[in-house]
Protein backbone atom coordinates (compact mmCIF):
# COMPACT_ATOMS: atom_id res chain seq x y z
CA UNK A 1 0.00 0.00 0.00
CA UNK A 2 1.44 3.36 -1.03
CA UNK A 3 2.16 5.61 1.92
CA UNK A 4 1.75 2.78 4.45
CA UNK A 5 4.96 3.86 6.19
CA UNK A 6 3.86 7.48 6.17
CA UNK A 7 0.48 7.94 7.87
CA UNK A 8 0.44 11.65 6.98
CA UNK A 9 0.73 10.91 3.26
CA UNK A 10 -1.92 8.20 3.51
CA UNK A 11 -4.31 10.50 5.40
CA UNK A 12 -3.68 13.36 2.97
CA UNK A 13 -4.52 11.07 0.06
CA UNK A 14 -7.82 10.14 1.67
CA UNK A 15 -8.70 13.78 2.37
CA UNK A 16 -7.81 14.84 -1.17
CA UNK A 17 -10.16 12.24 -2.64
CA UNK A 18 -12.98 11.97 -0.09
CA UNK A 19 -16.54 12.31 -1.32
CA UNK A 20 -18.11 11.85 2.15
CA UNK A 21 -16.39 12.93 5.34
CA UNK A 22 -17.75 13.04 8.87
CA UNK A 23 -16.38 15.51 11.40
CA UNK A 24 -14.76 12.66 13.32
CA UNK A 25 -13.14 11.19 10.20
CA UNK A 26 -11.82 14.60 9.21
CA UNK A 27 -10.36 15.28 12.67
CA UNK A 28 -8.62 11.89 12.79
CA UNK A 29 -7.17 12.25 9.29
CA UNK A 30 -6.22 15.89 9.88
CA UNK A 31 -4.31 14.84 12.98
CA UNK A 32 -2.24 12.40 10.91
CA UNK A 33 -1.61 15.08 8.26
CA UNK A 34 -0.47 17.53 10.96
CA UNK A 35 1.93 14.90 12.29
CA UNK A 36 3.28 14.27 8.78
CA UNK A 37 3.79 18.01 8.26
CA UNK A 38 5.47 18.50 11.62
CA UNK A 39 7.84 15.63 10.83
CA UNK A 40 8.44 17.13 7.35
CA UNK A 41 7.22 13.93 5.67
CA UNK A 42 4.72 15.73 3.42
CA UNK A 43 5.23 19.10 1.69
CA UNK A 44 1.73 20.57 2.11
CA UNK A 45 -0.71 21.78 3.35
CA UNK A 46 0.63 24.44 5.66
CA UNK A 47 -0.57 24.63 9.27
CA UNK A 48 -2.63 27.75 8.55
CA UNK A 49 -4.71 25.83 6.01
CA UNK A 50 -5.15 22.91 8.40
CA UNK A 51 -6.19 25.21 11.24
CA UNK A 52 -8.71 26.99 9.00
CA UNK A 53 -10.16 23.68 7.87
CA UNK A 54 -10.56 22.46 11.45
CA UNK A 55 -12.88 25.39 12.14
CA UNK A 56 -14.50 25.52 8.71
CA UNK A 57 -15.73 21.92 8.64
CA UNK A 58 -17.56 21.98 11.97
CA UNK A 59 -21.32 21.42 11.51
CA UNK A 60 -22.43 24.95 12.43
CA UNK A 61 -19.80 26.56 10.20
CA UNK A 62 -20.83 24.37 7.26
CA UNK A 63 -24.45 25.42 7.70
CA UNK A 64 -23.42 29.06 7.87
CA UNK A 65 -21.41 28.67 4.65
CA UNK A 66 -24.34 26.92 2.98
CA UNK A 67 -26.76 29.55 4.24
CA UNK A 68 -29.25 26.94 5.42
CA UNK A 69 -29.79 23.93 7.65
CA UNK A 70 -28.00 20.82 6.37
CA UNK A 71 -28.85 17.23 7.21
CA UNK A 72 -25.93 15.15 8.48
CA UNK A 73 -25.47 13.41 5.12
CA UNK A 74 -25.50 16.77 3.31
CA UNK A 75 -22.86 18.12 5.72
CA UNK A 76 -20.64 15.09 5.08
CA UNK A 77 -20.74 15.74 1.32
CA UNK A 78 -20.27 19.50 1.72
CA UNK A 79 -17.38 18.94 4.17
CA UNK A 80 -15.59 16.61 1.74
CA UNK A 81 -16.02 19.13 -1.10
CA UNK A 82 -14.57 21.98 0.98
CA UNK A 83 -11.63 19.88 2.16
CA UNK A 84 -10.80 18.71 -1.38
CA UNK A 85 -10.99 22.26 -2.76
CA UNK A 86 -8.86 23.77 0.00
CA UNK A 87 -6.23 21.03 -0.21
CA UNK A 88 -6.07 21.40 -4.00
CA UNK A 89 -5.51 25.13 -3.51
CA UNK A 90 -2.79 24.43 -0.95
CA UNK A 91 -1.10 21.97 -3.32
CA UNK A 92 -1.25 24.44 -6.20
CA UNK A 93 0.22 27.29 -4.15
CA UNK A 94 2.96 24.95 -2.85
CA UNK A 95 3.89 24.03 -6.44
CA UNK A 96 4.50 27.67 -7.38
Amino acid sequence: MAGAGNPGKWALGILENARLLTTEEFMNLCSAVRLGRSMELIPYPDFKTLNQLIVMVQPSHLQKLAGRYLESSERDIFRANIVRERLQGAKTSQDR
